[in-house]
């Protein structure tokens, strides 16, 4: 179900949660998905998902309202070396979408690109990883031209899953999953808005992992929730940490090759651009 060009809002100011959605989720297997797009509506961040799978431009979606597949074609293994530990012990079966383009997966981003210069302090927002509900740890990572790895988001790991994303980004990473099975993704993104103060959005992103796996529907996605207190402190200004913000390293890779997925292999920058 489409929701208008203010995903999600809320139809008064004191409401702070969100409907869920009432018909079956779309489901998205190939194509280009920002599956996180944030924006500003009646001075509270909205989340949404911006679909560009559909004829005639991109269809912003309530998060409830969509689901991304990774199918069975994107089943790769672990390679050698300490910079992909992080991944699991060499060898082992992983799902993983690499940041640049298959025309055979989805491709999942997050995106700013609808955010006005001064809308939130510093013009950036926080994203975070609250946590992950699934049958494997989720890695979100970026690889350089040399295939070394630098980590966004590992929900296996002890460390804040948290990353500043500047107004105007639109970013793509790899996204790996340690098995097959439905994933709750609950993400928060936090900001100073401008006249309002700290505030955040919280909301569940659902992945489908594997050709066999079932969309979720009903009460098994909480439904978004917006002006909620941040879990910690928003960033207030650009110098607070990387765009679209790798955030932690990791050991070199030892000139060993990124993992395959589809056919290729993950190498190269991250796949960001600003504007439209």
């Amino acid at each position: 179900m489409a929701v208008p060009p203010d995903p999600g809002a809320a139809p008064s100011l004191r409401s702070t949660t969100l409907a869920a959605a009432r018909t079956a989720p779309v489901v998205v297997g190939r194509g280009h998905v920002d599956l996180v797009e944030v924006t500003v509506s009646g001075g509270r961040l909205v989340l949404s998902a911006k679909d560009h799978t559909t004829p005639g431009g991109p269809t912003f979606r309530a998060p409830t309202d969509l689901q991304v597949r990774v199918g069975d074609r994107a089943r790769t293994t672990v390679p050698p070396g300490p910079g992909f530990a992080f991944l699991g012990r060499a060898g082992t079966t992983i799902h993983l979408l690499p940041q640049t383009e298959d025309p055979a997966l989805v491709w999942p981003g997050w995106s700013t690109e609808r955010m006005a210069p001064g809308q939130v302090v510093g013009d950036v927002v926080t994203l975070r990883l609250r946590s992950v509900v699934g049958p494997g740890a989720v890695a979100l990572f970026t690889t350089d031209q040399f295939g070394s790895p630098s980590l966004i988001f590992d929900s296996d790991d002890a460390a804040p899953d948290e990353t500043v994303v500047r107004i105007n980004t639109h970013a793509h990473a790899n996204w790996a999953f340690g098995g097959p099975g439905a994933y709750r993704l609950d993400v928060e993104v936090a900001a100073d808005v401008v006249g309002v103060g700290p505030t955040a959005t919280t909301a569940t992103y659902v992945v489908l992992v594997g050709d066999a796996t079932g969309p979720l529907v009903g009460a098994d996605i909480p439904p978004p929730r917006q002006g909620v207190t941040p879990s910690a402190p928003p960033a207030r200004n650009p110098s607070a940490g990387p765009s679209p913000g790798a955030v932690r390293a990791v050991p070199p890779a030892s000139g060993a090759a990124g993992p395959a997925a589809a056919g290729g292999t993950v190498a190269g920058s991250a796949a960001v651009r600003g504007g439209a």
